[in-house]
């Protein structure tokens, strides 16, 4: 644990660092990437509700098993 905590630091450190010496960029922001923001959020919400959907199952009883409930497995069979 003591190695990993470490490294943790270091990365942290590491990263504020290179944003603390880092110079302005004085770059020209597009009005389309506000829009290609938002359908990256999009884009990663829907692929997130598309995923739980695909593995409800798997993750019902994953849950289930987590709280020790007993679960049906009949539940769901069409």
């Amino acid at each position: 644990m003591g190695n990993r905590l470490i490294i943790f630091y270091f990365t942290i450190q590491s990263i504020g660092g290179s944003l603390y010496f880092c110079a302005p960029a004085y770059a020209y922001q597009d009005l389309g990437s506000g829009s290609y923001f938002i359908q990256i959020i999009l884009a990663a919400l829907f692929g997130g509700f598309f995923f739980l959907k695909q593995y409800w199952k798997k993750v019902k009883n994953f849950l289930a098993r987590l709280l020790n409930r007993k679960e049906d497995p009949n539940d769901g069979n069409q």
